[in-house]
């Protein structure tokens, strides 16, 4: 086999197997959640901290800029995954060219989290002590909790 075709045929299941991984990772969606998911994490958000109508305005306004700005980054994203796929597509892919394209990537979706994470902290001033702490005791929930429905290897042994 020629060299180049061992590196592809080495390089494109890599390649697959992490932009799976990456959509996995988001949601199974490269944009995101949709609008009906905002609704949903502003009411469960609203309910569990007892938030005020005021509080609940202020999220919700943080959460739709956020998201509009999201919006925007992910589009970008799936540029660039059309500018890897065409290079993967070459004959000889230009490894400088995908690495680069990958590097875009990974900064923009840097960019989408600290977005997110923007919302939590500038939602953090608005929240009373009390409400903070519930929030606290939620993150740490979550933390332990990451897995929420049984998947293949929750089933017994054969």
């Amino acid at each position: 086999m020629r060299k180049g075709t061992v590196f592809s045929a080495i390089l494109v299941p890599v390649l697959l197997f992490a932009f799976t991984f990456g959509a996995c990772a988001m949601g199974g969606r490269p944009d995101g959640p949709g609008p009906r998911d905002k609704g949903r994490f502003v009411d469960k958000i609203s309910r569990e901290l007892d938030l005020s109508a005021t509080q609940k305005e202020k999220l919700t306004k943080l959460v739709d800029k956020a998201e509009s700005e999201i919006k925007d980054l992910a589009e970008a994203n799936k540029g660039i995954h059309d500018k890897i796929r065409d290079e993967m597509n070459k004959d000889e892919p230009d490894m400088a060219a995908l690495e680069r394209h990958i590097r875009e990537l990974s900064s923009r979706r840097a960019d989408i989290e600290l977005k997110r994470l923007g919302v939590i902290i500038e939602f953090k001033k608005e929240l009373t002590a009390e409400q903070q702490e519930k929030l606290k005791e939620m993150h740490k929930f979550h933390k332990g909790n990451k897995r929420t429905r049984p998947g293949p290897r929750d089933k017994a042994p054969e």
